[in-house]
């Protein structure tokens, strides 16, 4: 399976390091299925922008770095990844930084990264939580098409509610025109319009 992946980071040597390790990481991780990652990368804030305007990822592994060229007050890996969030719903992000103390303001920002590895000289130790980290995404994607798969959705105004499959005993009509009552295993719940229901 082709994975998506974008990389961020303001040193060209850092991205071509992780390109490698991505590599490695093809190989080490295909054992139950075959892995390949299409890479596209980029050095800075607004590079990161542009190509993300122009290519919509979905559930895209995106290795960040935090300053982005020095300046962590803005256009900074959290700046660049809240905007991800917004268009990637299955975002998987990895911040990638030698500072240690940031990773706070993740949290602080609700940003939810899968992980935040610190640069460090010890190549071997690198390669290792890098491709741990990929792991974990590739599992987090695929829990998360299960539960998409084993999900209805469907929408009351601007809010979507989701309902498990297994749930669902029926759905049928109703004698009022665009309206269907689905039956669950807790009771049951009339959709107003045919309109609002998402298939997925």
């Amino acid at each position: 399976m082709q994975y998506p992946v974008f990389i961020c980071d303001d040193d060209q040597n850092q991205i071509e390091q992780t390109k490698k390790i991505l590599g490695a990481a093809e190989m080490i991780l295909s054992d139950d299925e075959e892995i390949e990652f299409s890479i596209a990368s980029a050095t800075d804030y607004m590079g990161a922008i542009d190509y993300l305007k122009k290519h919509k990822l979905d559930g895209g592994i995106y290795f960040l770095d935090v300053e982005l060229g020095g300046d962590t007050e803005e256009d900074t890996g959290f700046d660049l990844a809240a905007l991800i969030k917004k268009r990637d719903e299955r975002a998987q992000i990895i911040f990638v930084t030698s500072h240690a103390d940031l990773s706070l303001i993740t949290f602080r920002r609700r940003l939810g990264p899968i992980d935040y590895i610190v640069k460090t000289s010890d190549l071997d130790k690198f390669r290792q939580m890098m491709v741990k980290t990929v792991e974990v995404a590739i599992y987090n994607l695929h829990k998360f098409n299960y539960m998409k798969k084993m999900t209805f959705s469907y929408k009351i105004g601007r809010q979507t509610r989701n309902v498990n499959i297994d749930d669902i005993i029926y759905i049928s009509t109703t004698i009022t025109p665009h309206k269907l009552l689905m039956i669950l295993t807790t009771g049951e719940m009339q959709l107003l319009k045919l309109s609002n229901l998402l298939c997925k």
